[in-house]
């Protein structure tokens, strides 16, 4: 005959390792809780940032090559005696015959000069404030201003995909509230163009609503004074810099590898050749690019210098901008934040384990009654695992809802003004759905730590002798 396994029953929280016990078990996880809130909060938003923003780059970077330009500057005490328009001639034909020497080699398909371009500025980028020409107190946006020359295949060259403006009299068409009859005292002003702009798509969803809607519209570059701000809500003074038209929207790009896609704005200006400090080169599909920069690399000024202007060094735009990356304080500060991350996550685990682990020492003797009354390993582990998790899930809701106080007592429960973003908008700015996310985040990994930290010393435990468990001290 069968006989009935009897298990002892299930024990309260007020018993549940003892009730002093499971006090200061409580507090402990509750401590963990919160600390480990602030620590995988900015874990979480820097995962996002990097890894589930798309790509660190639009555009394929392993046949992209960047070289530096230098300028012989010997004769710099004759510039006065010269004709600046001759010499800047002279310099520009220096510079379109290198460009026409690395044309002519069978590797190279684009070449463009550019003193800025994705990432060249990683730790200075310029912060600008842009607005609709016609809608300027709602529809503005923080941006980065990425400038490039005029008539310099600077898209084509990067492989930035780029949705232009049709040239034809509807893509100089304002904006709708343009066509209103409460039409802007500025509008002559407007209408005089400054020049042409590229944007990115996030940028033109975050001022016109759509790629499509920016084409053409006209972008206002402010000049925003934040110095006086008596309360810190709207800026002391603007003033318009200039107008422009956007020619095309391109594709999101990343001010650094460690950002989300941000909102750029590129702005064109005249070439000029003595201030140039690099040019890239794109080499075709079959080219290797690591091969191309050792072979060219050898004469490098012998065979790339013309007038006062030459290359100094080549390098592959994959390692331009690790190398860049590995130097930039904020690459520094994630580096310093994961091994703090690292340091606080092994303590974090080494003290669950040794408080369940001292905890399940002292109820050897109740795992030795429940085994002699023929409970199996697995339900005994069970049961240790479901108490845990029960004594968790209450430390984390108490944890929680102190944790919430806390932000709110702060000031921090409002969202983030849309317009003052420089990057795509996404959950991170929206408080509650960003604390409900870090807050699963949080319970998921602290569970998993307090259920290593049951199961490791509770498998030592079911494997004792049944005698020796009954006659624990």
């Amino acid at each position: 005959m069968k006989t009935k396994t009897y298990i002892p029953t299930r024990v309260g929280l007020g018993k549940l390792l003892g009730f002093h016990s499971a006090g200061w078990l409580v507090a402990e996880l509750c401590i963990i809780t919160m600390l480990s809130w602030f620590f995988i909060d900015n874990l979480a938003v820097y995962f996002y940032d990097r890894y589930l923003t798309g790509d660190i780059t639009p555009f394929e970077t392993h046949h992209l090559v960047v070289g530096r330009m230098e300028v012989d500057r010997t004769d710099a005490g004759q510039e006065q005696n010269r004709d600046v328009e001759v010499t800047q001639d002279a310099d520009q034909a220096a510079l379109d015959d290198i460009r026409n020497r690395l044309l002519a080699l069978p590797e190279v398909e684009s070449v463009c000069y550019a003193d800025d371009y994705v990432f060249a500025q990683l730790d200075r980028y310029h912060w600008t404030t842009w607005a609709d020409a016609y809608n300027t107190k709602e529809h503005r946006a923080g941006a980065y201003s990425i400038h490039l020359y005029l008539d310099e295949p600077f898209f084509e060259t990067h492989g930035i995909e780029v949705m232009r403006a049709k040239q034809s009299a509807q893509s100089a068409q304002s904006s709708p509230s343009a066509q209103s009859s409460q039409s802007s005292p500025d509008d002559e002003d407007i209408t005089s163009n400054a020049g042409q702009v590229y944007i990115s798509r996030c940028m033109a969803r975050s001022i016109f609503g759509s790629e499509e809607a920016a084409l053409g519209k006209k972008l206002v570059w402010l000049d925003v004074d934040y110095a006086d701000r008596p309360d810190g809500s709207t800026p002391a003074a603007e003033e318009v810099r200039g107008t422009y038209t956007v020619a095309g929207v391109t594709a999101d790009v990343k001010a650094s590898p460690e950002e989300r896609n941000s909102l750029v704005v590129f702005v064109q200006e005249m070439l000029h050749p003595m201030l140039t400090s690099h040019i890239l080169i794109r080499l075709k599909p079959d080219a290797d690019a690591k091969d191309f920069v050792k072979r060219t690399s050898q004469n490098l000024y012998d065979n790339f210098n013309s007038g006062r202007s030459f290359i100094q060094e080549l390098e592959t735009y994959d390692q331009h901008i690790s190398n860049q990356s590995s130097r930039t304080s904020l690459q520094i500060e994630n580096q310093l934040f994961l091994l703090i991350l690292a340091i606080f996550g092994v303590n974090a685990l080494l003290g669950v384990v040794g408080t369940f682990w001292m905890q399940l020492r002292r109820r050897r003797e109740e795992i030795g009654i429940m085994r002699s009354f023929g409970a199996t390993r697995w339900r005994i582990l069970r049961k240790m695992v479901g108490e845990g998790v029960l004594l968790y899930t209450v430390s984390f809701i108490l944890a929680d809802i102190i944790y919430l106080q806390i932000v709110l007592s702060t000031g921090m429960v409002s969202d983030r003004n849309m317009g003052q973003l420089i990057g795509e908008a996404s959950w991170i700015e929206q408080f509650w759905p960003h604390f409900a996310i870090v807050s699963a985040v949080v319970y998921l990994l602290i569970l998993l730590l307090v259920c290593i930290g049951v199961l490791i010393p509770t498998l030592h435990a079911i494997r004792v002798n049944i005698v020796d468990a009954l006659h624990e001290d």
